[in-house]
């Protein structure tokens, strides 16, 4: 038994079969075939042995055999083989390339499991051995990958031969493509490969003899899955699939590097509060030690990949198939594997100066900038929903209530709408009553924290006398070196005509929460004298807007802000 090297989606046999002798068969093929071209074939023998007998495939016969595939094509096995004739293709080259190499790029790349015989018309997608796929076409004459089929159907006893005019191309998929040999993308490309995990795929695999109890196979198909990869939605290394993908040079992922670090500070030791569940109580305090850099570090790169890859089959993205290098981008807006949408500009701005590379998949475009907003990409915006109950962390002197606001029981008179189609209502039992709210997914950057409030008169018209809110809010987290303070208290009214936002606080938070179960709090209390103001607030949700997408919205009144919207938080026990 000779074991042979197994190798990522290609078949390899693993079990050796004794060659029987060669017999040189006679040829029976139309008198147009050049006799330096002509290949005779045995019906009786082996693809192997059709091969080996033929001078005219010696430079084939011999990477077949120094790749181990005498052997597989000696099998009772069917295969078809699209074999190259001498001096069609670059033999001194690929005699120099490793076995791997050889096996996946050039040998795998050449036969496919099955027979494919041709007559008449055809018009077949084949996948070969190393699963990549070639259109066999043609009517009488015919074509593999666009190479020529000089003399079809030479038959074995184990399969088809197809003799060509040239070697059929082999193209890189995405996924392969993501490594060192034509750009400098060794950053990218082992963060990427550090997932990688290599599977036996025992349904597409030929079982063997059971030697020692132990299952062998004849031929084994080897598949590799990307953790990281599959956990965003892509599936690059999927033939059948088409991607597009940003890939960051050295350069481009050092700044992106950069750029995001600053808002992964995370430090060695912090406070985890409770907040108290009357003014009166006492806050409970916890220590939470943490692996800082390690938070940094992979949270920082994982950013990094997250928007990277774009679905060609996605409508939004359909544009992306057409656009060429050096073209600027027209689109409304594309949508990455993990729904980050980039608007007009921001979708050209990704592509300027992108270097385009065809793949067997689709299209990597290689850039040595970093040129991704990053509230779309790192740091977005971040929606709760009130009334969700994970996000209340405590309240005191009040009652609170979940509401029901149907859109179809809204109020005409009242602009704005409720999302959810639910709100938190406030009720005061006695002096001013208040509520915290844990804020989620915070990052160590500066925030604009916003109020969504209802009248209350939203699904109720007979209510005439509706007053504004009076809000005193306060924000409870950690300074920069990890204990905990709160910002000063600010009183804001709201707008009692419609639903209303309120800017409630501006902070910067000099440490990242995300990823640590720990969580920084708002407080809101309603305020004010009961003739002027109404004690009772309706709240439908809170809205962190980091900064430097408040500056771009500012000056872009049109930009549609997309929020992060999160349903539940993990408190740690």
């Amino acid at each position: 038994m000779k074991k042979l090297n197994c190798f990522k989606h290609t078949l390899i046999a693993v079990a050796a079969i004794t060659s029987a002798a060669m017999v040189t068969g006679c040829s029976d093929w139309d008198d147009h075939y050049d006799a330096n071209s002509e290949v005779s074939g045995n019906a009786n023998a082996t693809l192997w042995q059709n091969i080996k007998s033929n001078a005219n495939l010696s430079q084939f016969a011999d990477l077949l055999q120094k790749a181990g595939y005498d052997e597989v094509l000696n099998q009772d096995q069917n295969y078809t083989v699209f074999a190259p004739l001498n001096d069609t293709f670059n033999y001194d080259s690929l005699s120099q390339i490793s076995v791997s190499s050889l096996r996946k790029e050039f040998i795998a790349n050449h036969v496919a499991r099955f027979n494919y015989p041709v007559s008449g018309s055809v018009s077949e997608t084949i996948t070969m051995l190393n699963t990549k796929v070639a259109k066999l076409a043609g009517d009488d004459s015919y074509t593999i990958a666009d190479v020529t089929v000089d003399q079809p159907n030479v038959a074995s006893s184990n399969g088809t031969m197809h003799v060509i005019g040239g070697k059929i191309p082999f193209r890189y998929n995405i996924y392969e493509s993501l490594n060192t040999d034509h750009y400098a993308l060794d950053s990218i490309s082992n963060y990427i490969h550090k997932y990688d995990v290599e599977k036996l795929d025992e349904s597409k695999s030929v079982e063997g003899p059971t030697l020692n109890g132990h299952k062998t196979y004849l031929d084994s198909v080897m598949y590799t899955r990307n953790d990281i990869t599959m956990q965003l939605g892509a599936f690059i290394n999927n033939e059948d699939s088409s991607y597009t993908v940003i890939a960051p040079t050295n350069t481009a992922f050092r700044q992106a590097v950069e750029q995001y670090t600053p808002y992964f500070n995370y430090v060695p030791s912090m406070i985890d509060v409770t907040v108290p569940a009357a003014t009166t109580a006492e806050t409970t305090k916890e220590t939470v030690n943490l692996n800082s850099a390690y938070l940094t570090d992979s949270l920082v790169k994982m950013n990094i990949v997250r928007d990277m890859f774009f679905s060609n089959n996605v409508y939004h993205n359909s544009v992306l198939n057409s656009l060429n290098e050096g073209e600027t981008l027209s689109t409304d807006s594309i949508e990455s594997t993990t729904q980050g949408i980039f608007y007009g500009s921001e979708a050209a701005q990704l592509f300027k100066g992108a270097t385009k590379s065809g793949k067997s998949n689709g299209n990597m475009w290689i850039t040595d900038s970093w040129n991704y907003p990053t509230w779309v990409s790192v740091n977005p915006a971040i929606k709760f929903e009130c009334e969700t109950s994970t996000f209340q962390a405590n309240s005191a002197n009040a009652q609170l209530t979940s509401v029901s606001a149907a859109y179809a029981n809204k109020n005409a008179d009242v602009p704005g709408r409720v999302s959810s189609n639910r709100y938190l209502q406030m009720d005061a039992i006695q002096g001013y009553p208040s509520v915290y709210f844990y804020l989620p997914n915070v990052l160590s950057t500066t925030y604009y924290i916003y109020a969504v409030v209802v009248p209350a008169n939203y699904i109720s018209a007979s209510v005439t006398d509706v007053l504004p809110n009076q809000l005193r809010a306060q924000v409870g987290y950690n300074n920069a070196n990890g204990k905990d303070i709160t910002s000063t208290r600010i009183q804001v009214e709201t707008d009692p005509t419609k639903v209303d936002t309120v800017q409630v606080a501006k902070i910067t938070f000099p440490i990242a929460y995300y990823g640590t179960g720990t969580h920084p709090y708002l407080m809101l209390q309603t305020r004010g004298a009961t003739s002027s103001y109404d004690r009772s607030v309706r709240l439908d949700c809170i809205l962190l807007v980091p900064e430097e997408l408040k500056d771009y919205k500012d000056k872009h009144p049109e930009y549609e802000i997309q929020y992060n919207k999160v349903n539940s938080i993990t408190k740690r026990n």
